[in-house]
């Protein structure tokens, strides 16, 4: 029997090789290899066979985004370092790279034609390169979304990625459409920003130097038809609404929170209206033909939570539709204009009865203190605007010129003339906001 005789020649048949450890991979237009990272290099490997084709060095780096030529030519890659490189798979050589992201570069991708390339970064811009000269030719920044809502919203949202989640966090709101705007208030003692009531269940508050819509305070479950604002003691701006929910509530603005709720009227709630020296209160006047005087107390700042507003005074002020209130300079009176012709004056803060205005053909839509004397004005449908008395309720002037055609026409008068000094015309409609009346106390001219 012939000894054993150990083979001394060996040769490598198909082994199991290591060729991806996690990250980028891409595979060729035809599916016959794929380009993948494997720790510090780029293995490209057969797809039939899973041998490795050839190996591509980087310096020292893994590697976060690899793409293809469309002619499988040229590999583009990316890593830690930002550097992208341009390799030619035909001599494996990196033909030229760059840098221009400011975090690495996270996906990347060629242009059909293969002269373009781009490349997205976690420094959350897209930069569009030609592959042959190395240079940016399109620079975007801060991609977002853009979702148009069916009340004719465009709402802008910037995309913030976290560990687990992507967080839409709105960036800008342009509202197309705002139905019929039945009262606006400046808000802050700079007025950069104006509140609207736009005939619907929510205020809408506008940045006035971008003209978009920066939030909106939307508790109310039926349409908002009156607001007010103001600046309150410790310096917050404030706002009060009124509801055909039956509510009034109060709104701080800058954290778009509803912090108090006042709830006792029996119908729709048609008119507020803040006190102008200390701020600690509010008026509001309903269809169910009675006034109230809300108090303050219990607000603090920075609530969450909304309160129950109380109302320290309650009085059957009229027999229809309060259409307008309007508080005294010091804060002594209230006067309410009603759709029964007549205009009262009520003391505060226990709404005594002080006077009543009787001399309007039809309904009145707005009332309002002058400034300077003890006198109020009255706006009515019946084409005219008077001046009255408080001490004795006697009218002393009476301003016509406005057709009450609903022309949206504004007029503003000179009040020791009874002189219409301008007619002003860019409305094409009926201007429903209340004040409807402006009193100006430099020369007690008067804007209508």
């Amino acid at each position: 029997m012939e000894p054993l005789r150990l083979k001394t020649n060996y040769r490598c048949v198909p082994a199991l090789q290591q060729f991806y450890t996690g990250g980028p991979f891409v595979v060729s237009s035809d599916s016959s290899f794929i380009a993948c990272a494997c720790g510090e290099s780029i293995k490209i490997v057969d797809s039939a066979t899973a041998a490795i084709r050839s190996t591509l060095d980087a310096d020292s780096e893994s590697f976060t985004a690899l793409a293809l030529s469309p002619d499988d030519r040229l590999l583009f890659s990316s890593g830690h370092s930002r550097q992208i490189r341009v390799w030619d798979l035909s001599t494996l050589k990196c033909v030229r790279s760059w840098k221009g992201h400011e975090g690495p570069v996270m996906c990347m991708t060629c242009h059909p034609s293969g002269g373009l390339l781009a490349t997205g970064g976690a420094d959350r811009k897209v930069l569009v390169w030609d592959v042959d000269g190395g240079y940016c030719t399109h620079y975007f920044k801060d991609q977002g979304l853009l979702c148009v809502t069916a009340d004719q919203q465009f709402l802008f949202y910037s995309l913030d990625f976290t560990e687990q989640l992507l967080q839409l966090n709105l960036t800008k709101r342009l509202v197309g459409y705002n139905e019929e705007i039945v009262d606006m208030k400046f808000i802050g003692d700079d007025e950069k920003f104006l509140a609207l009531a736009t005939n619907l269940e929510q205020i809408r508050v506008y940045d006035l130097s971008s003209m978009s819509c920066s939030y909106v305070l939307s508790d109310h479950t039926e349409i908002v038809l009156c607001l007010d604002s103001c600046v309150s003691s410790s310096g917050n701006p404030l706002i009060v609404t009124g509801s055909k929910d039956n509510s009034v509530r109060l709104w701080e603005p800058e954290s778009a929170n509803c912090i108090g709720v006042g709830i006792g009227h029996m119908g729709a709630v048609g008119v507020v209206a803040w006190g102008n020296d200390k701020r600690d209160f509010f008026v509001s006047g309903s269809s169910d033909h009675t006034l109230k005087v809300w108090s303050m107390d219990g607000l603090l700042d920075n609530m969450t939570v909304p309160i129950n507003l109380k109302a320290k005074a309650v009085v059957a002020a009229h027999d229809k539709d309060i259409n307008s209130v309007a508080v005294a300079p010091n804060d002594s009176l209230v006067c309410s204009g009603s759709q029964d012709r007549t205009a009262c004056v009520w003391r505060l803060p226990d709404l005594v009865s002080v006077v009543v205005f009787k001399g309007h053909k039809r309904g009145i839509w707005s009332v309002e203190f002058s400034p300077v004397d003890q006198c109020v004005v009255t706006a009515s449908g019946d084409k005219t605007i008077r001046i009255w008395a408080i001490s004795d309720g006697s009218c002393l002037k009476t301003f016509e010129g406005h057709t009450s055609s609903a022309d949206g026409l504004v007029k503003l008068w000179t009040v020791k003339t009874n002189e219409c000094v301008a007619t002003y015309d860019h409305h094409e409609d009926k201007v429903p906001v209340d004040p409807l009346i402006y009193l100006f106390s430099d020369d007690f001219s008067f804007n209508s």
